[in-house]
C-alpha cells in the first residue's frame, strides 16, 4: 500500500513514520512538506501513468502556500484522483475545519495526539481500519 502524508511538521512526519511502521501493516510512505509538493506529485503524468499513485492520503491542512483545504478541493475535483480516500490528520480541533473538510468530500478527519502512545494508537486504528478493513478503490480507476 502507497500512502501519501503531506505534513510541513518534520517532527510530525518522524512521528507519524515511527508509528505506522510500529502497525507491522506493510505499506510505503511518501512524504512532502507542503500542498503545493502533494499537487505536483500527484499530478505527475508519470505518477498515474505507471501506477504508483497512492492508495491514501494522509493531509494536514495548516500547510505553507497551499492549504491543506485546498488540495483537497484539487484532489476531489480531479476525475484522475477523486477516487483516493483523504484522510485529514491535523492539530485542528476545530468544527468549522471538522464540517469544511466532509463538505469537500473528505473521508475522515482525524485529530493529531499530543503524546507519543496517543499517536502510536491512532495510527493502529488507522492501519486497521484503512488497511484491513476497508476495501479501497482500484489504482488508475478509470472514469
Amino acid at each position: 500500500m502507497l500512502i501519501l502524508l503531506v505534513d510541513d511538521s518534520p517532527s510530525e512526519t518522524h512521528l507519524t513514520r515511527l508509528a505506522l511502521l510500529a502497525t507491522g501493516f506493510p505499506h510505503h510512505l511518501v512524504a512532502v512538506d507542503d500542498g503545493e509538493k502533494a499537487t505536483e506529485y500527484l499530478q505527475s503524468e508519470r505518477r498515474l501513468a505507471d501506477g504508483t499513485t497512492p492508495n491514501l492520503i494522509l493531509l494536514d491542512l495548516n500547510l505553507p502556500g497551499k492549504h491543506g483545504l485546498e488540495v483537497l478541493r484539487e484532489l476531489k475535483s480531479d476525475p484522475d484522483m477523486c477516487h483516493i480516500p483523504v484522510i485529514v490528520l491535523s492539530n485542528s480541533t476545530s468544527q468549522k475545519d471538522i464540517d469544511a473538510v466532509y463538505r469537500l468530500n473528505g473521508n475522515s478527519y482525524l485529530s493529531k495526539p499530543m503524546e507519543l502512545e496517543e499517536m502510536y494508537e491512532l495510527m493502529k486504528n488507522f492501519s486497521t481500519y484503512w488497511m484491513r478493513t476497508a476495501r479501497l478503490p482500484a489504482i488508475g480507476l478509470a472514469v
